[in-house]
């Protein structure tokens, strides 16, 4: 909210209003609530470390094995990971078009009456809301389907595991059963860890569009910050000047070119013209809420 109330005027005439009121309200609190499965994901992290050192104790040949397969399994559901942040960005345009549509239409409601559009207004609303049930819902399989992946993965690899132990256990193999029984639980549990890492990985994946939304905001480029100025304003003096004054706004035709005009103090000055002729332009060029060419306005 701080970053949006300091961009220059510029950044609110090109940015609909609904768009960054998503973003401050919805987005962020999209953020903050998936952020908190960090907490999850820092105390895998412990607990897989512990995993290991056991392991490493019962046997440090098969723990090496494993540790070689951890990363495999914990990047075998990469390519779905990389789908749910597109549908997240995806989700995120389409929740930015329904509150935009939404800001429209409230903020425009007697236009609505006056052309008898509620019907249709109330149809796009529907498309709208529809789209984003389905990018959602996407995002749900692909977020469910990354942990069943993980599991059928490490059971396979454990399989294998087991098969090739009793095959080279040998004469001991009873004083061996024990400690590999630990060791296949450990393992288990270490797996777990390593699936919360994938959960975690996801679930960042599932906020990568909200993310997008608000480090756009929060960057300095596109936002048009107006400078303040260095002198104290005493008070007017003899009135206004306007000097070869030229504008237009990015990416645009000039709207007002070589405008020259006093503005004398105590009296009324009239800015006559057809719409769109510059005069609301000329105001804000006046009002500081754009930044004019150096020595245009005195």
């Amino acid at each position: 909210f701080n970053r949006a109330i300091h961009c220059g005027k510029l950044f609110f005439d090109q940015t609909n209003s609904g768009q960054i009121q998503h973003v401050i309200l919805s987005s962020s609190e999209r953020i903050a609530a998936h952020l908190i499965t960090a907490h999850d994901m820092i105390s895998a992290l412990f607990m897989l470390a512990a995993y290991l050192l056991i392991m490493l104790i019962i046997s440090w040949k098969i723990t090496l094995v494993l540790v070689f397969v951890f990363p495999f399994i914990h990047h075998s559901g990469d390519w779905l990971v990389s789908r749910i942040k597109e549908s997240s960005r995806t989700l995120a345009k389409a929740r930015e078009a329904m509150n935009s549509h939404v800001t429209n239409v409230i903020t425009g409601i007697q236009l609505v009456k006056a052309y008898s559009s509620e019907s249709w207004e109330q149809a796009r609303f529907e498309a709208l809301i529809g789209a984003l049930d389905r990018h959602q819902s996407e995002i749900d399989k692909k977020s469910t389907l990354v942990r069943p992946i993980q599991e059928g993965l490490f059971l396979l690899m454990l399989l294998t595991l087991l098969f090739g132990l009793a095959f080279t256990a040998g004469g001991n193999r009873a004083d061996f059963v024990p400690g590999l029984l630990i060791f296949v639980y450990l393992a288990r549990r270490a797996s777990i860890s390593i699936m919360l890492l994938g959960r975690f990985q996801s679930t960042m994946a599932a906020i990568e569009g909200p993310m997008t939304e608000a480090l756009h905001l929060l960057r300095q480029d596109g936002k048009f910050p107006v400078p303040d100025g260095r002198l104290r304003f005493i008070g007017l003096q003899a009135g206004i000047r306007f000097h070869r004054l030229s504008f237009s706004f990015p990416g645009k035709p000039r709207v007002i070119r070589e405008v020259s005009f006093f503005a004398e103090k105590g009296k009324m000055t009239a800015i006559v013209g057809p719409s769109g002729a510059g005069k609301t332009t000329l105001f804000n060029l006046l009002m500081g809420f754009y930044d004019p060419p150096p020595g245009t306005i005195f």
